[in-house]
C-alpha cells in the first residue's frame, strides 16, 4: 500500500477481522461454516484469532485459490513446516516463510478451487460445484468441474 492509503487500509482490516470474530462467536453449537479464503495465506492468521481456533470444528471447509492448480496445492502440503529462509532475498523469504506457516492450515479443512485454466503442464483448470444440504444432515458435495484444454 501506498503510505498514503495505509490508514484506510489498517480501518479496512480492523472491521474485517471485527466482522470475522462476530460471525464466529455467533455460530450456535449445531451450526456449520463454509469459509471462502482467495489466498491461504490469510489463514494463520485466522488461525491466532480465539473466536475462529475455538471453533475448528464448525469449520466444514475453506475453499481457497490463489495456487492456480493442484500440483502447486499439494507442494505447498508437502512444504508445510518448511523452515524460513532469510538469506537469499526477499521473495525467498516470503515463498519460505509463507509454507512454514501452511502447516496452520491443516484445521481448516483446506480445498482448492482451481483457476479456469489451471497449469499447462498438467491441464487441470476448471471449476467447483457445491451441493448443500438445506437441512444440513449430511455434508456439503463438492463436485470438480475440468475445463478441455
Amino acid at each position: 500500500a501506498l503510505p498514503e492509503e495505509l490508514a484506510e487500509w489498517e480501518a479496512l482490516r480492523v472491521e474485517h477481522l471485527a466482522r470475522i470474530r462476530e460471525v464466529f462467536e455467533q455460530l450456535r453449537p449445531e451450526q456449520r461454516v463454509i469459509l471462502f479464503c482467495h489466498d491461504p495465506t490469510a489463514l494463520p492468521f485466522l488461525h491466532e484469532e480465539p473466536a475462529v481456533a475455538t471453533r475448528f470444528g464448525q469449520i466444514e471447509t475453506t475453499v481457497i485459490g490463489h495456487l492456480h492448480t493442484k500440483l502447486v496445492f499439494w507442494q505447498s502440503r508437502v512444504l508445510a513446516g518448511f523452515p524460513r529462509i532469510t538469506f537469499m532475498g526477499n521473495a525467498v523469504r516470503r515463498l519460505s516463510s509463507a509454507l512454514n506457516r501452511a502447516r496452520r492450515w491443516r484445521p481448516f479443512k483446506v480445498r482448492l478451487c482451481p483457476s479456469l485454466t489451471g497449469c499447462q503442464l498438467l491441464k487441470d483448470g476448471g471449476f467447483l460445484t457445491a451441493e448443500i444440504d438445506p437441512e444440513a444432515r449430511s455434508p456439503v458435495k463438492w463436485r470438480f468441474h475440468a475445463l478441455p484444454w
